[in-house]
């Protein structure tokens, strides 16, 4: 019998999947009523193209280039004219790469609009120097909740602490007590971690930063539940770690434990085995723009799943193309940036969703497990979960 990786695999192979493209361009506006102009539009995709984030900065650009592909590289019916930019391997470097991308440079004119950004340090650091420029930035990964009602920046992704939240309400609705709380230290597991912590109404006890500390109060302790909260390289050695601990409490975390690149190791997606994750996308949802986004994604990667990463910068050209196709005058970063406040709500393979007053995305999150799926180890969708109201 087929799995659902192997089912989607097949319909790319048959091109199902681009069949269904026209109809999918149709909905979101390519080929839309621009002014009829052949121009280009200029956009720059800012990504991590080397350091730690750059896996994470691997799957952005996949599903980057699948949207692109999947509408012959045109986004509202123009060509779209893309810059590929190294966000550099730290975020402290981040904030100069977007500032010499407003600034242009030689013959190269600032974008109309600018996609992506891996680090929610970078999206908070460069906040004043986009508005101040008046260049639209639709951010395609987490960012800050302090971004103090910006006119110029859009997020298709997430807002740091909202999946910790999340998991936190879903804590209370089940009535879930003594609870463990880990973060790996970093920024965005200690945001996540602490999210979690301050929604969550019962008893709980909690470590940050020290593995082997958390490790051994949670053998030696009264919890009956584990949270994590884990990025990258720290979610993988906190996966083997709590196994070949042999602890058999149950295990929760923020979808970033268990996305993407983390368990593309074998040995990793073994300890990751029925680890329960909340995030705002899964591969196996059921709904056409997914069916689309999947199956063409497996066909082009077949040793890695869509992850959010992928989806959302997606989901950004999605967006944007929208946004261009109900412009009738000059396509540029003010007409852009006017657009976006338009689009509405639309289909997309996390579901349908929209922009809020905050410019970030009203959305669906899901309840995920780590299984075995046919040959394959991946997250499946066990529930759907609230949508938080979002305050940045």
């Amino acid at each position: 019998m087929l799995n659902r990786r192997d089912t989607l695999k097949l319909f790319a192979s048959m091109g199902i999947a681009g069949a269904a493209a026209p109809l999918l361009s149709a909905c979101t506006g390519s080929g839309g009523s621009g002014s009829g102009s052949n121009a280009p539009v200029r956009l720059a995709f800012i990504y991590p193209q080397s350091g730690a984030m750059q896996p994470m900065g691997d799957e952005m650009r996949a599903g980057f280039e699948l949207y692109l592909q999947q509408h012959n590289h045109l986004l509202g019916g123009r060509p779209a004219q893309v810059s590929y930019v190294n966000e550099g391997g730290s975020p402290s470097e981040g904030p100069a790469v977007v500032a010499g991308v407003l600034k242009g440079t030689g013959n190269t004119p600032p974008p109309d609009v600018i996609v992506g950004i891996g680090s929610s340090a970078v999206m908070a650091a460069v906040r004043d120097s986009i508005e101040k420029a008046q260049i639209p930035l639709i951010g395609a990964n987490g960012s800050p909740a302090n971004l103090l009602s910006p006119k110029y920046i859009w997020r298709v992704s997430y807002v740091d602490g909202d999946a910790g939240g999340v998991l936190a309400n879903y804590f209370n609705q089940r009535q879930i007590d003594h609870v463990y709380v880990y973060d790996d230290g970093s920024v965005d597991g200690k945001t996540e971690a602490d999210a979690f912590r301050s929604t969550f109404k019962r008893t709980q006890s909690s470590q940050s930063g020290s593995m082997n500390q958390a490790l051994n109060e949670i053998q030696n302790g009264n919890a009956r539940v584990v949270v994590a909260a884990c990025n990258g390289a720290a979610a993988s050695s906190f996966l083997k770690a709590y196994r070949n601990a042999g602890i058999n409490l149950p295990l929760y975390g923020p979808g970033f434990l268990t996305e993407g690149f983390v368990v593309e190791d074998k040995s990793v997606a073994s300890a990751a085995r029925d680890v329960y994750t909340v995030l705002n996308y899964a591969p196996d949802l059921d709904n056409d723009a997914n069916r689309q986004f999947a199956s063409q994604y497996f066909g082009q990667h077949p040793n890695s799943e869509p992850s959010t990463y992928a989806m959302a910068s997606y989901d950004a050209l999605n967006v944007l193309d929208r946004a261009i196709s109900l412009i009738k005058d000059d396509v540029n970063a003010h007409t852009i940036n006017s657009a976006l406040g338009g689009v509405g709500q639309f289909d997309s393979p996390r579901g349908q969703w929209q922009f809020n007053q905050s410019r970030t995305p009203q959305q669906t999150w899901y309840l995920r497990q780590f299984m075995k799926d046919g040959r394959v180890w991946q997250n499946n969708v066990i529930q759907r979960l609230d949508t938080p109201t979002l305050t940045a």
